[in-house]
């Protein structure tokens, strides 16, 4: 199902797609290390906490976005791609 011009309804399935990948692949997405966010407005992103806190909780990848005038298919309106370490030991420099 595409939300059609509803960002944090498409927002919410890419990031049930990246947690179904990461969990399928052995993983959480507490291992997800970097997020760039791929979006057509820049200004969907202010409303996105919620969202994001549904899957990520207190855990802060780090992030970049990125505006983009056309994605994949018309009615995207974002796209996400993640880095996750999965298998190794992790060290977490600062909060």
């Amino acid at each position: 199902v595409c939300h059609k011009r509803n960002f944090l309804g498409q927002l919410d399935m890419v990031l049930s797609n990246l947690k179904n990948v990461v969990e399928t692949a052995g993983g959480t997405l507490d291992d997800v290390v970097k997020l760039t966010v791929y979006c057509r407005n820049l200004w969907d992103l202010s409303g996105m906490m919620p969202v994001y806190e549904k899957y990520f909780g207190d855990h802060r990848p780090a992030m970049t976005a990125v505006e983009v005038v056309q994605l994949w298919h018309p009615h995207f309106l974002v796209e996400i791609e993640a880095v996750a370490v999965l298998g190794a030991e992790q060290t977490v420099f600062g909060h």
